[in-house]
């Protein structure tokens, strides 16, 4: 008997929660083969006793959980935490898990049966189950139980779980002469003092605006990109600076931060080293912001990330759905374990988010992944144009893994012409070049070191 284990969190859903659950059931394989867990809220009961009527009705195993913390997400994860032990009890341990929302009508999949079938359903980030375009389970399963919040980590719980674990921040600067400090003060400075980072450093891109001189004011130790791993030439882009900073810094966890966030927050930091501090089988966390597009006074909600909606996420549900859940896949803020770092090679340029999470995935599984919520971040918005060669970066990272996941060769070394016919067809060059897993090639000795932090 197949069994699937659905995880419904449910505030005020009594309404709807009838339809879900119906559902729900016609999409089961036989009788007995769904076990329905539905996290409620504390002190709603209503809703739980529309769910046990209408679980009779159908002939369904109901469990009701209570939750005490806020949230969807701890929700799913409370829901989820019995589901997988319930599939071993079974001998059913390829058996799913999936996770609407009490609110949706999840779309049926008329083909569900035989032994070899996953069941399965659709989610947007939302948590809502939108009609007629199903998604690998096993993405509804990461959404409830790899996702996070920053505030559900706080500051003593992280340092009562680093032990003897290390901490390396990295920031890549280029012209950030009037965030910079802000970062370094306000996203890392609360945490540092808290022991929390054991070295920090700013990797500058020849800025001319002043952003080593302040950052170094601060107290940090800054570094110029070009003076690191000298051998290979210039540094060609922000994935090439950030290899190089691998090569000369030692934490066990590396947090790469941005240093051109307008409003920053020691819950950027906070939330990126949480799950990585708290779960041993978190290998990569990324970032996830509300980024609104500044446009003069106005700021338009949901409207930044313009090369994640138009480029990178369809290219991931096209050739890696595996990783269509990630709310921001480019984000330049994320953290990871240093053992996985330096075993996967970097884009050099723009293309270095999508190359690295990748390159995560295949390394560690989608359950070594997670994504964490922190909050509002404002930014520079690129104009449309530029976005281009950004877009051509990405692409070109996601061709190259996946023609080295048919076994052909990858290794471009020139960067990638790009036409700008609106200045009468100038080619612009995108970095597109990867530089090697620092393992393969060996950790590099150089005089500038990263400092820790005192």
């Amino acid at each position: 008997m197949d069994l699937i284990g659905v995880v419904v969190p449910a505030r005020d859903e009594q309404v709807r929660i009838a339809g879900c659950l119906r559902a729900l059931a016609v999409q089961t394989i036989a009788a007995g083969a769904c076990e329905l867990v539905v996290v409620l809220d504390p002190g709603r009961d209503l809703i739980g006793e529309v769910a046990r009527q209408i679980a009779a009705e159908l002939g369904i195993d109901l469990t009701l959980l209570r939750r005490a913390g806020a949230g969807v997400g701890s929700a799913r994860r409370l829901g989820t935490g019995p589901a997988r032990p319930r599939l071993l009890e079974v001998g059913r341990p390829a058996g799913s898990s999936a996770g609407p929302d009490a609110g949706s009508r999840p779309h049926r999949i008329p083909e569900l049966g035989g032994d070899d079938v996953q069941a399965r359903t659709s989610q947007r980030s939302d948590g809502r189950v939108p009609q007629g375009w199903p998604v690998d389970i096993g993405v509804g399963d990461w959404l409830a139980r790899r996702r996070y919040r920053a505030d559900e980590f706080d500051l003593g719980q992280l340092r009562a779980c680093k032990r003897r674990r290390t901490v390396t921040v990295i920031v890549p600067t280029k012209e950030c002469a009037g965030t910079v400090a802000g970062v370094l003060q306000r996203t890392v400075g609360p945490l540092a003092a808290r022991g929390l980072v054991d070295e920090l450093v700013v990797i500058d891109a020849d800025s001319n605006d002043g952003t080593a001189r302040i950052a170094a004011d601060v107290g940090v130790h800054v570094i110029q990109q070009d003076d690191l791993v000298t051998e290979v030439g210039p540094t060609q882009g922000k994935g090439d600076a950030m290899w190089r900073a691998l090569q000369i810094t030692t934490g066990d966890v590396v947090c790469f931060l941005d240093g051109d966030t307008a409003d920053p927050d020691p819950a950027h930091l906070r939330g990126l080293l949480g799950p990585l501090l708290t779960d041993p089988s978190i290998s990569l966390v990324k970032g996830a912001f509300e980024r609104p597009l500044d446009v003069g006074s106005v700021k338009l909600p949901h409207e930044g990330g313009r090369v994640t909606e138009l480029m990178a996420r369809p290219l991931l549900n096209r050739h890696e759905p595996r990783l269509a859940g990630f709310a921001q896949p480019l984000a330049g803020e994320f953290a990871a374990r240093r053992d996985l770092l330096e075993a996967i090679p970097f884009p050099v340029g723009y293309g270095v988010e999508i190359g690295v999470l990748m390159d995560a995935l295949s390394a560690c599984g989608l359950e070594g992944l997670a994504e964490c919520a922190l909050g509002t971040r404002q930014n520079h918005h690129q104009p449309l144009r530029a976005l281009g060669e950004m877009a051509y970066a990405v692409l070109a990272a996601v061709e190259n893994r996946i023609a080295r996941r048919e076994g052909q060769a990858t290794c471009a070394t020139e960067p990638g012409l790009y036409v700008r016919p609106w200045e009468d067809g100038a080619r612009a060059a995108v970095a597109i070049a990867e530089r090697p897993p620092v393992r393969e090639r060996g950790r590099h000795q150089d005089t500038a070191v990263a400092t820790p932090v005192s």
